[in-house]
């Protein structure tokens, strides 16, 4: 049996405008947020901060707030800063690390600043603390609006600093004490080279998203990414796919709690390892009124659909590359999946579990995406290691599936509450992925029912939301559902609601002219409801969209990595007798591109079994080649594709 899954695909098929190049500089330059400099403060709680204000100098004369929303320099924060003069002749404070950082390479330490009232004289700077390296500072007398200010550090020695920033402020300059903020302190050192995550949304309000897109980095929508750059395929997208599939890895193997191949829904952004304990980094809040850390308990649990995503991302890269890189972080964590969210009563798997550890029962109700996932991620896992069980599970998974198909009403529910009670709700992106996922002609009729219940008009702008309950249009799903009219070659109606994303990307509201915001209007709710109440999603740049964006403009699905190009007929690429979907010869025209399965090396055969050449991932020119048929073959005596070359 073959273990070649093939994508074949014409050059015209990634051909995009400026709007899927625009979209991958929001994901390219999101993904660089906090490596591209090393901060002090950005937002307080944000990922890429580094030091803590810890070190209080006179602290009874010294009054800090790194909450304060007013009037702020960039972000959501800023830090206000007070002297108060008649409690000491000088106070101050130092952001300190104990184990100290080596910044070699850092020429400048650069902040924002303002007065008060602009009179403010104060000392900023670097190092001087025991043991430092280094110790360079500025006095300035500040004005009352926002300048930015620097501390020249050439010539010194960063080896080790464990004051990264402080200020100073005095009597003698400031009689009556002082009031000022501070903002954006970074060094201009570069951290590109590092293992890095996506901040999934970008926040506009601290109070509001402090709890879900402050320092969140949503596993599922950096999964996206990782396979929308693997989509496009430069070197550098590549490059950046395998330093996501990485951190991941590295995330596996370093979580806090289990050591049992699972990950978690959501990581935070900056370091991915913790300092001091070496695990994995975890998202979260501190609460200034309570003087507590809380973390969400989605953000920090385990969902197998968002698990079955990631499985997707590394065997897709792990195919693309012809090489082992996650296999076995593959088949650790599909391990996992198997053994913690099957049930054999209900024959499907559970969502998973919310919460820190292992205190936390497993989640009751069973999810027709999830499963969808899961038959995708199986099928691929089945045909890179030939091991029979994962097709099995992946055809347990796809009969999950066709059980919740209701044909009376032409679309998949969205599956069970529990092991007996059969959710109905039509959801969305059961109805596009169950298209997208299956690749079966049987289930067109699921574009239809989300048309019919789903779709929404708002300020003149046409989208689909989230299920038939909600309100709104979500672009990520609008995305979603472009791909599915493409499989489905209903070319008008993916021109229609692409019209719609590209307005949103260029003029809808909060937009950076780059990504793709969640929804439209400034909230949409879903129409389901989770432990916290009102699930609802708020107009913010979203990785998940512009990643959906990506697919729907590159014309790609990212469940098979293939194309949705309506030229030419589709190859059927999974393996074997998994599934039930339609297989036919693959018609194709100038390039023959191979996306998934990459081992053993596959080569090109002309109808008299005589080798053409060798293929390689990616595109193949086979635009000289005289018209006929030919055959790809995985190895020496394996099953063979047939594909049909025309000119």
């Amino acid at each position: 049996m073959s273990r070649v899954i093939l994508a074949l695909v014409f050059v015209m098929s990634l051909a995009a405008g400026y709007g899927a190049d625009s979209a991958y500089e929001h994901l390219r330059g999101e993904m660089d947020r906090y490596h591209k400099t090393f901060d002090v403060y950005t937002d307080v709680d944000a990922g890429g901060n580094h030091y803590v204000a810890s070190e209080w100098m006179q602290g009874e004369a010294v009054r800090l707030d790194p909450f304060w929303t007013s009037n702020v320099h960039s972000g959501v924060t800023c830090i206000r800063c007070r002297y108060l003069a008649d409690s000491a002749d000088w106070a101050g404070v130092g952001w300190v690390d104990a184990f100290g950082y080596d910044l070699t390479g850092a020429d400048t330490c650069w902040f924002w600043a303002k007065g008060d009232g602009g009179s403010e004289v104060v000392e900023f700077g670097v190092g001087g603390d025991q043991g430092d390296s280094i110790h360079k500072y500025v006095t300035l007398a500040l004005g009352d609006t926002w300048a930015r200010y620097a501390i020249d550090l050439s010539g010194g020695v960063l080896r080790h600093l464990h004051r990264g920033f402080y200020w100073v402020a005095s009597r003698y300059n400031n009689p009556t004490g002082c009031v000022f903020f501070l903002d954006d302190i970074q060094f201009d050192l570069d951290q590109t080279d590092s293992l890095r995550f996506i901040q999934t949304y970008f926040p506009l309000l601290y109070l509001h998203d402090r709890e879900w897109a402050l320092n969140q980095a949503y596993t599922y929508p950096n999964v996206l990414a990782m396979l929308a750059f693997m989509a496009r395929g430069t070197a550098d997208d590549m490059a950046r796919a395998e330093n996501l599939g990485d951190a991941f890895a590295l995330c596996q193997g370093h979580d806090r709690h289990f050591g049992d191949g699972r990950l978690r829904n959501a990581y935070m952004t900056g370091n991915i390892l913790d300092r001091t304990t070496g695990k994995a980094r975890l998202p979260g809040w501190w609460d200034p009124d309570s003087g507590r850390w809380f973390e969400d308990r989605y953000q920090v649990g385990t969902y197998a659909g968002e698990m079955a995503w990631l499985l997707t991302a590394w065997l897709t890269y792990d195919s693309v590359t012809g090489t082992t890189r996650y296999d076995s972080n593959a088949v650790r964590l599909a391990n996992w999946i198997q053994d913690n969210c099957w049930c054999a009563y209900a024959a499907g798997y559970r969502g998973g579990f919310e919460g820190p550890d292992d205190t936390n029962p497993r989640l009751p109700w069973f999810s027709t995406e999830h499963n969808l996932d899961l038959y995708v991620a199986f099928t691929r896992l089945y045909c890179e290691t030939g091991d029979t069980l994962w097709r099995a599970r992946a055809n347990a998974a796809l009969a999950f599936v066709q059980r919740m198909w209701n044909p009376a009403r032409g679309y998949f529910r969205c599956g069970m509450k529990d092991s007996v009670t059969i959710d109905s709700v039509c959801v969305l992106d059961a109805q596009a992925w169950g298209l997208l996922a299956t690749r079966d002609t049987a289930y067109l009729a699921a574009i239809d029912a989300a048309e019919s219940r789903c779709k929404r008009t708002v300020l003149s702008h046409d989208g689909f939301c989230f299920s038939e309950a909600g309100d709104g249009i979500w672009w990520e799903g609008t995305a979603q559902m472009c791909c599915a009219y493409l499989l489905a070659k209903q070319e008008s109606k993916y021109d229609t609601f692409a019209a719609d994303l590209h307005w949103c990307q260029d003029s809808g509201p909060h937009n950076n002219r780059k990504g793709i915001v969640s929804c439209l209007p400034e909230s949409s709710y879903t129409g389901m409801n989770r432990f916290w109440g009102r699930w609802q999603y708020y107009a913010r740049l979203d990785v998940g969209a512009t990643a959906w964006f990506t697919f729907s403009e590159e014309r790609w699905n990212p469940y098979w990595h293939e194309s949705l190009s309506p030229v030419g007929v589709r190859e059927d690429t999974r393996c074997g007798d998994v599934g039930s979907g339609r297989s036919i010869p693959t018609i194709i025209r100038g390039v023959l591109k191979l996306g998934v399965g990459l081992r053993p090396k596959p080569i090109l055969l002309d109808i008299a079994g005589r080798k053409v050449f060798d293929l390689k991932p990616g595109a193949n020119d086979v635009g000289r080649l005289a018209p006929g048929v030919y055959f790809i073959q995985g190895q020496k005596g394996s099953a063979t594709t047939k594909v049909v070359i025309q000119r």
